[in-house]
Parts: structure tokens; C-alpha cells; sequence
């Protein structure tokens, strides 16, 4: 909560998914303090009139509601390969309903070569074989065979307690292609998802 208090000026949220324990945190901002909220969750997850009773109840929180809009409008995992790789389970309405985080590619490699003894700095791709005879291919098949079998396993196991079997899974990140190529599991993948999505938020919210 202490990082919504240091706003001087403006406070800018992006939360699809956003309930009445974020709007209880945007209390905490100062006064005057012009919050720019970017979702498109009120009146679906959050009700209008909860919102409007919050905007009652604290007057000095001067929130202006923008929607964000939506590229996919299916149900989606979407897989971001970086510096965590993250699975984000998004709904037909495009709000974010269960999350999970995992070590990245790149931090995994780096904890190889520095936190083990006699491993080299490697490069990230994938070997030749699995079947991996020295030490650089068997680090990089321990690597990207990994991230390969933890992304089917996670949606797998996602399809199965969600209940939604015929999820679409995205994925974004510098080294989502790598993986994604490997794998029937991933439909789509986007390298400039996320500029994709601020771009549709700046062109649904500017002033012309």
C-alpha cells in the first residue's frame, strides 16, 4: 500500500481484474492526487455500485475510470517468457482469474553457471539432441526441455482445475519463440503483446 502514498501528482492503475481490495489501497494515495484507472472489470467483477459507493466515501480519491479494451476475446493462457516466466489465465471477458510464476529461462541459466561449481556461461538455445554427451548441450537441454515440459505440464494442469478444456495459450517474451516452437501446446506467439496492449489503452483513452 506504501507505493500508492508516494504519488505526488498522478497515479496511473492498469487492473482487469480489479475488486474492492485494490480500491481500498487507492485510499491510501494523497490528496489531489489525480488516479487514472485503466479496466475494464467495473460493473462485471466489481460492481458499478460499489465503485460509485467508494467514490462516495472517499472524495479525495479522484479516479478517473478509462477502459483498456481486448486483443483476444476467447479464453486465454497467456505465457510471458521473461525475466519470470508467468501464466496468466484470462477469461472470455478478459479478466485476469489465476496467475502463476515460475523462474525464468535466463535467471535458471544464471544459477547454473554462478551458484554451481565448473559450469560454464552458456548460450540459450536448444541442442541438437536431448541425448546430450558434453557439458554446454547438456545445460542447454536441461534448459530449454525443461521450460518445454514445465509450460505442458502447467497447461495441462490449468485445462484440468479451471475446466475449461479448450483454452487458446498465447505467449510473448524475447525467448517464447524458442519454446513455442518446440511444443504443440502454444498457439499464438506474439513478441509485442504487451506494447500491442498499451497501444490499444492509449488509443481507447486519448483526447483528440
Amino acid at each position: 500500500s506504501a507505493i500508492y502514498g508516494k504519488a505526488e501528482k498522478s497515479l496511473y492503475v492498469i487492473d482487469n481484474y480489479i475488486g474492492l481490495k485494490t480500491l481500498a489501497l487507492l485510499k491510501n494515495s494523497k490528496v489531489d492526487v489525480k488516479i487514472i484507472l485503466f479496466s475494464d472489470n467495473v460493473g462485471k467483477g466489481l460492481h458499478s455500485t460499489e465503485f460509485q459507493d467508494f467514490c462516495k466515501q472517499y472524495p479525495d480519491c479522484k479516479i478517473e475510470l478509462r477502459q483498456t479494451g481486448r486483443k483476444y476475446h476467447d479464453c486465454y493462457i497467456v505465457i510471458d517468457y521473461g525475466t519470470a516466466t508467468t501464466y496468466d489465465l484470462v477469461t472470455a471477458d478478459g479478466c485476469f482469474a489465476a496467475g502463476i510464476t515460475a523462474p525464468g529461462i535466463r535467471i535458471s541459466a544464471k544459477a547454473l553457471w554462478e551458484d554451481t561449481a565448473k559450469l560454464p556461461e552458456i548460450e540459450i538455445k536448444k541442442p541438437k539432441s536431448i541425448l546430450a554427451q558434453e557439458t554446454i548441450s547438456s545445460m542447454q537441454a536441461g534448459l530449454v526441455y525443461g521450460q518445454i515440459g514445465q509450460t505442458e505440464y502447467i497447461i495441462r494442469q490449468v485445462q484440468k482445475e479451471s475446466g475449461y478444456e479448450n483454452l487458446k495459450v498465447v505467449a510473448t517474451g524475447g525467448l517464447g519463440s524458442i519454446i513455442t516452437d518446440e511444443t504443440d501446446a502454444i498457439q499464438i506467439y506474439d513478441r509485442r503483446l504487451t506494447l500491442e496492449g498499451l497501444r490499444i489503452i492509449y488509443e481507447k483513452n486519448v483526447k483528440g
